[in-house]
């Protein structure tokens, strides 16, 4: 049984947790049960699980899901090896550096087809161009990606990744923290505009994409145990099916998918939610992960310190979960 105290530890207002925790009480449970910890808490390029879950998405395929609000990278393969979760989204960059210490997992399908990690400031921080960052106090989640991967990308972008300072919060907190001015920016995608502009009347948000300057990578991948794949890779490709159906929806209907969201999590403003997903439509699909370019991203994080020597494309995904789901 999961333990939802110890889940839902550093995340914020009590109230929003009782929703996050909520499945769709418009359907009775039917199906396969499973779990699925969203990669960045509510901040509303996660929400999509909750619109999916509205429309009736994953009781057509047959899987009862609980969606529950996760934290990046570590948090989350914590979680899963714990068996509190059989799917997670996370970062494709911790979803690779995580193989080493978490093995037991797999990604099987891609949410955008490139990162889209970013640091992100507001107007007005003297912060015009990536240099700029250099000697600034930053805001990241504990172990996101924007984190590990940012001595590649600050050594990139021609600065001394040592002369800026870390905060750590969870994730729904950091773009309260930069609006606060208690840091310079905060790590987030580029797409994230939307939501750290809410929480900063009057500013606009300015993003510094890490992918400007490092390629092949993937953005969001949804991973699932070794142990629902090996024993039930059945549910595993009907997640696969259900979650691209979710997604695409999701970006394709951005409205809708904010009215949904904003009647499961009231605190996650829906026009927030609609203006975040027009800005991910461009970047989302195909679904499937391409094997040549996963080998390509193990080089590039490998040269970054991020990927243990001579991992494998298969050790990091399970590419016929797709295929076998039908997911392009």
């Amino acid at each position: 049984m999961i333990t939802r105290r110890r889940l839902m530890a550093g995340l914020i207002a009590t109230p929003m947790l009782a929703a996050c925790a909520d499945n769709d009480r418009s359907a009775p449970p039917a199906g396969t049960k499973a779990t699925f910890l969203t990669a960045y808490g509510t901040t509303p390029r996660e929400t999509y699980a909750w619109v999916g879950l509205a429309k009736g998405f994953f009781a057509e395929a047959g899987i009862d899901l609980t969606v529950l609000p996760g934290q990046p990278s570590d948090a989350n393969l914590k979680s899963l090896a714990a068996g509190k979760a059989q799917f997670a989204s996370l970062d494709y960059v911790s979803a690779v550096r995580g193989t080493a210490a978490f093995p037991d997992y797999r990604a099987i399908m891609a949410l955008q087809n490139d990162t889209l990690l970013s640091m992100i400031t507001l107007s007005g921080r003297g912060i015009g161009k990536p240099a700029d960052l250099a000697g600034r106090t930053l805001g990241t989640a504990p172990a996101a990606a924007t984190r590990t991967l940012f001595p590649a990308y600050a050594k990139a972008a021609g600065f001394d990744p040592g002369s800026c300072t870390f905060v750590q919060a969870p994730t729904d907190q950091l773009p309260a923290l930069l609006a606060s001015g208690r840091v310079d920016a905060i790590g987030g995608y580029a797409t994230d505009t939307a939501n750290v502009e809410n929480a900063a009347p009057g500013k606009t948000a300015l993003p510094f994409p890490y992918g400007a300057f490092i390629g092949d990578l993937y953005g969001t991948v949804m991973i699932a145990t070794t142990r629902v794949l090996s024993s039930d890779p059945a549910l595993a490709q009907k997640f696969a099916g259900a979650m691209a159906r979710t997604v695409q929806f999701t970006v394709d209907q951005p409205d809708e998918a904010g009215r949904l969201v904003q009647q499961r999590l009231p605190t996650v403003k829906g026009a927030v939610v609609a203006a975040v997903d027009r800005k991910l439509k461009p970047h989302v699909g195909p679904f499937s992960l391409d094997p040549a370019k996963v080998a390509r991203g193990i080089a590039v994080l490998h040269a970054a310190g991020l990927a243990k020597a001579g991992l494998k494309p298969d050790e990091v995904v399970a590419f016929d979960v797709t295929t076998k789901a039908g997911v392009k």
